[in-house]
């Protein structure tokens, strides 16, 4: 994956991302256009490895230039926009120059500006992570270990998934998954309560897998980005941090429950 920038008409240049799944992905510009000139560049200078997060330089020449930040899925925007919608508030007060170092991770970000006072200084940002697992599952009936995953980043805007997943679940079995605001460790039915209340339910889904017997074949997965931009819960607004697990039928065993271990993640603009 990388991002460099390719001329898009006669008087703009924009980013773009490539990958071999997707092709090139124009990054265009901001949604602001500042200088009132109409149109601007955007002109990238980081990549993540992954090929997330790409960042760079938006300007119009000699009227002006901000540093934007383009997350997979998601509109290319002023860094300064996006940090204070993740509750950053003295980024406000800043104006941001460029940016000259992000780490492969796609989450720290280094560059020069001008503090509230007007004085030049460099600046260093970290972003939260995109998602960490954290607790512990319950061994289920067929001796295995469901594993809860996250792909993606969890977003407001993001047309690309984020997809919760659990795996090595009792296949054919109905479960869910519930998330709140704050994590848990709680010993419930011989494993762990991992999300505090209150909690909110996604729907009922199966676990599929082999169609007869039974084995550690079922899976479940929830988009949750399409659940974020429902609006069916309005708690879940930018930079806030959710912690999410599923909760499963285990037939074979004595309280008929399982529990994964859990997630927890940021919910990004």
């Amino acid at each position: 994956n990388t991002g460099i920038y390719t001329p898009s008409n006669w008087d703009e240049m924009h980013a773009f991302r490539w990958d071999a799944a997707n092709g090139l992905v124009d990054l265009g510009t901001t949604d602001v256009d500042p200088w009132g000139w109409g149109t601007h560049n955007t002109i990238p200078c980081g990549v993540s490895d992954d090929g997330r997060t790409v960042v760079g330089i938006a300007g119009a020449g000699f009227f002006g230039q901000q540093p934007f930040i383009a997350r997979q899925g998601s509109p290319t925007t002023f860094l300064q926009t996006y940090l204070v919608a993740l509750g950053v508030p003295q980024a406000s007060a800043w104006y941001f120059a460029d940016i000259v170092g992000l780490s492969s991770d796609g989450r720290t970000i280094c560059g020069n500006g001008y503090n509230a006072a007007s004085v030049s200084e460099p600046f260093f940002v970290v972003l939260p992570p995109l998602a960490e697992t954290y607790c512990t599952s319950k061994v289920n009936s067929q001796g295995c270990t469901p594993a809860i995953a996250a792909t993606g980043i969890a977003s407001v805007t993001s047309i690309a998934p984020f997809t919760i997943s659990a795996s090595n679940e009792i296949n054919n079995q109905s479960g869910l998954m519930y998330y709140g605001f704050a994590p848990l460790s709680q010993h419930v039915a011989g494993g762990f309560k991992c999300v505090a209340s209150p909690a909110v339910r996604t729907p009922l889904q199966n676990a599929g897998g082999s169609p007869t017997g039974t084995d550690c074949s079922g899976s479940y997965a929830i988009d949750f980005n399409a659940w974020i931009q429902s609006g069916i819960d309005p708690a879940l607004t930018t930079g806030t941090v959710v912690y999410a697990q599923y909760w499963t039928r285990d037939p074979a065993s004595v309280s008929t429950l399982n529990f994964s271990n859990a997630v927890r993640f940021t919910v990004f603009p």
